[in-house]
């Protein structure tokens, strides 16, 4: 039975978390989308065909391999083999994570990602990933680190951000995913203001395009879905921007926090017609007419 107390999460909140954003956050990422459908190579087998979908417009899965479907939860617990309950809870506590199956490799089930090392970023790989992002290393090496670990018995690198409860969000050319805890992470730097972020690498975008310290504290979620746990600590500030994406679950978390306090300010704007700062960053002429404004 799905119930809450002490404010944990519920079956039906679980529910409403977006399967793409879910699915996104543990290093599944899709083949292919075809409007509100997208396509993946299944999390439960080796196959070179995308055979599991999900319906954006519903969030719901279809496993078109086996003839399986469901929810978030229905999802959650046959990935980790576990009970609904101990799905919420690793949900609440922001420790779920999952291995992406790779052709050729045996899904594993245990310790999804082992930190083997934590070093300044030097990898010729990584940096170049960094690079197709135009972020630069000087500013890279300033909030990041060179994580090297093992998934499934193989040896790996990314660029890892760290978060207030020692995880780290990972990020490669080729993988996207998290050593746990997950959690958000805050920059504190004893500022009045919040800037408020979803990932790193638009928080990095941030710095790049203003050119210099705007004298803020910083708050980078690491998932939307963690917006909620940092309530009690924006609240704490006299104004928090929000430089959350353009898409529709961020329109809902902007409208919530509008809706809460007259503190939070939608920021969205600044890079209108783009998805996120990022996005906005690699379009040069863009930028630099917006310095010179």
């Amino acid at each position: 039975m799905c119930s809450a107390k002490n404010n944990r999460i519920t079956c039906k909140q679980a529910r409403e978390i977006d399967l793409v954003d879910f699915l996104s956050n543990i290093g599944i990422e899709p083949a292919s989308v075809k409007g509100h459908q997208f396509w993946y190579h299944s999390p439960f087998r080796d196959e070179q065909t995308p055979s599991f979908k999900v319906n954006g417009a519903i969030n719901r899965w279809y496993d078109f391999g086996d003839g399986t479907n469901g929810s978030l939860i229905d999802l959650g617990i046959r990935l980790k083999n576990c009970s609904v309950r101990e799905f919420l809870q690793m949900l609440e506590s922001g420790t779920f994570t999952h291995c992406p199956h790779r052709p050729g490799e045996t899904n594993v089930d245990g310790p999804a990602i082992a930190v083997l090392s934590n070093t300044a970023l030097s990898s010729p790989e990584l940096v170049s990933y960094l690079s197709s992002r135009k972020i630069t290393l000087q500013v890279a090496n300033r909030y990041c680190k060179e994580i090297h670990y093992s998934c499934n018995g193989r040896n790996y690198c990314a660029v890892g951000f760290a978060n207030r409860s020692g995880g780290f969000e990972l990020r490669s050319k080729n993988f996207k995913g998290t050593v746990s805890p997950k959690d958000y992470t805050l920059l504190c730097q004893g500022r009045a203001e919040l800037a408020v972020f979803e990932g790193f690498i638009d928080f990095m975008s941030y710095l790049l395009i203003m050119g210099k310290d705007p004298q803020q504290d910083y708050l980078i979620l690491n998932s939307l879905a963690f917006f909620q746990r940092a309530m009690e600590c924006m609240m704490g500030y006299s104004r928090v921007q929000l430089w959350t994406n353009n898409d529709d679950r961020s329109n809902e978390v902007v409208s919530m926090a509008l809706g809460h306090s007259d503190i939070f300010v939608d920021q969205r704007n600044f890079f209108f017609g783009y998805n996120d700062l990022n996005d906005m960053l690699n379009n040069k002429p863009i930028v630099q007419r917006i310095k010179k404004s």
